[in-house]
């Protein structure tokens, strides 16, 4: 009797466990996704190399399954969609994609991770902890094979890696007014000491179609902003 109320007890254990990971990536997604909602941001991100500061302004767009942002000092747009990654300045004619394997910096490699739609890329490959878990890519066209997602004081910090479990960058994600308002990219293949810092300052509901987010409508994506 009492050896069978101790494997009960810790069946219990190990489904509460792996229901409290669960939980931790669930929470991190919804918190990710805005609820599911679409907003027009506006803030400035910040990129940080030995440090120097460069400062920039940007406005988004994000909804489900789209993240479109518009660099005011430079006049370019970078969307992230089911399509991939592309970039255009105003003189541009046409999209550029950006592979996946390419190594970007600035507002490229914030983009690069911000793009990533954790729902879809991917699933709980195994539990650390109760404040960690390890992430494996279900959608072939996912630039990172793999990564690690850490509970941590303020919010969360996720690493992604290789298939050889190199890593290759590092997001850090710090709640602010229940949404991921100040983060941090850190490109670890060039140099740990460039990083790029985003901080979103305002932000208000978008009534915009995903319909237009596509990467064949760019040019005409630049009318949303002023």
């Amino acid at each position: 009797m009492c050896k069978k109320i101790i494997k009960i007890l810790l069946i219990i254990s190990v489904l509460s466990f792996n229901l409290y990971s669960q939980n931790i990536f669930d929470d991190f997604v919804k918190i990710y996704n805005r609820d599911g909602k679409s907003y027009k941001m506006s803030g400035t991100f910040i990129d940080i190399k030995n440090g120097k500061k460069t400062v920039n302004n940007f406005d988004m767009i994000v909804g489900k399954d789209y993240k479109l942002m518009y660099l005011k000092n430079n006049n370019t747009l970078f969307l992230a969609n089911n399509q991939g990654f592309f970039v255009q300045s105003r003189n541009q004619t046409s999209p550029l994609k950006i592979s996946g394997s390419y190594v970007v910096t600035g507002a490229a490699n914030m983009n690069d991770l911000m793009s990533i739609n954790f729902t879809d890329d991917y699933k709980i490959d195994n539990i650390v902890s109760n404040e960690e878990i390890n992430l494996i890519k279900k959608n072939r066209s996912v630039p990172y094979a793999k990564a690690t997602l850490k509970k941590i004081a303020g919010g969360y910090s996720i690493d992604f890696f290789d298939n050889s479990g190199k890593t290759l960058k590092r997001g850090i994600y710090k709640v602010s007014s229940n949404y991921f308002n100040d983060m941090e990219f850190y490109n670890l293949i060039i140099n740990t000491n460039t990083s790029t810092v985003c901080n979103i300052s305002k932000m208000e509901p978008s009534s915009s179609s995903s319909a237009y987010f596509r990467s064949e409508n760019m040019k005409m994506l630049f009318s949303l902003f002023k």
